[in-house]
């Protein structure tokens, strides 16, 4: 014997289905919105990591007397927007250089492209997996040729010596710092962008913060 049940939902059930469906078909939105404010959101962090000179709560290394007596040189001669003592913010360029790029469904860059030359310059700063926390350049004959001509103009204190073979450059972490010490909280901000939008479908739901 078969029997045959109906069943019709009445009221808030039928709202309930009703907004169900909705919250289904806003799903793929809402995650793509999330990583968004996840994004907008890490971003902002990583530029507050240039003016406090540290990321994740770690200062950085002050600059080398070579930097600082190179930058005033720069500042004299007009070729740098502002000589200054901190860390990677000269002429604020690399900190405006900091992007946030849409990659895909729910898949956002976050960092920057920046070169020069044959350097990625976050790349160097930021040295992924070094355990020494220098990077090395090795040093030309071009590039001591323009050390000495420095020394001798007076712009430094002292020219390469011959028994330098390289140029070292200290670990400044802006991103994978941050990263470390504040992802939990931007996970936040992704889940309550998450369901804002899924709940209310309104793009300017879940303010980034």
């Amino acid at each position: 014997m078969t029997v045959t049940i109906n069943i019709t939902l009445k009221g808030k059930w039928f709202d309930a289905t009703a907004i169900t469906a909705k919250m289904t078909k806003r799903a793929p939105r809402a995650m793509d919105m999330a990583v968004h404010g996840a994004a907008l959101s890490y971003r902002r962090r990583v530029v507050k990591a240039f003016v406090a000179q540290g990321g994740g709560g770690k200062k950085w290394d002050s600059l080398g007397i070579i930097t600082l007596a190179l930058r005033k040189n720069a500042a004299m001669i007009g070729k740098s927007a502002a000589g200054g003592t901190k860390a990677l913010i000269r002429s604020g360029d690399m900190r405006k250089s900091v992007t946030v790029q849409r990659a895909g469904k729910a898949h956002y860059f976050v960092g920057v492209h920046r070169t020069h030359g044959k350097y990625n310059i976050a790349r160097v700063h930021e040295q992924p997996g070094s355990k020494s926390g220098v990077f090395k350049i090795k040093v030309s004959d071009k590039m001591r040729r323009y050390f000495l001509y420095l020394y001798i103009k007076g712009a430094i204190p002292a020219p390469l010596k011959a028994t330098t073979t390289h140029v070292v450059v200290k670990r400044r972490s802006f991103l994978e710092s941050v990263w470390m010490a504040e992802k939990d909280d931007i996970a936040k901000v992704a889940e309550k962008r998450y369901w804002a939008v899924l709940t209310t479908g309104k793009v300017g739901a879940g303010r980034v913060r």
